[in-house]
């Protein structure tokens, strides 16, 4: 699957940018009092999905998290907005590329 076949399924099995959000921020998900299996849904439907990478939640400040599904190669980013006060909100994923740096780092003996 490429990137707009995979949005399409998401947008079919209803995991909404909040619902995908939420559970990296929160390693669970709710919706409407129901608890969601995420990882569950996604891996049935796509394979070996991990979240590769997220961000520090900070209140009033962004957020994002990027789901990576490993067997179609294609990395998608979720960007919101954290507020403790008011709810997440998130936008659409967009298609990030994976790639390795290697950093040199000098540490006092």
């Amino acid at each position: 699957m490429d990137f707009a076949q995979i949005l399409e399924k998401l947008a079919e099995l209803e995991l909404t940018p909040r619902k995908m959000g939420s559970f990296a921020q929160n390693e669970e998900c709710y919706d409407d009092g129901c608890e969601l299996d995420v990882m569950g849904i996604l891996e049935d439907n796509f394979g070996k999905v991990e979240v590769a990478e997220k961000s520090y939640f900070h209140d009033g400040h962004e957020c994002w998290c990027v789901y990576s599904f490993k067997e179609h190669d294609v990395h998608l980013k979720y960007t919101g907005y954290f507020s403790s006060y008011d709810d997440t909100s998130w936008k659409k994923p967009f298609e990030v590329l994976a790639r390795e740096k290697t950093i040199i780092e000098f540490t006092r003996k």
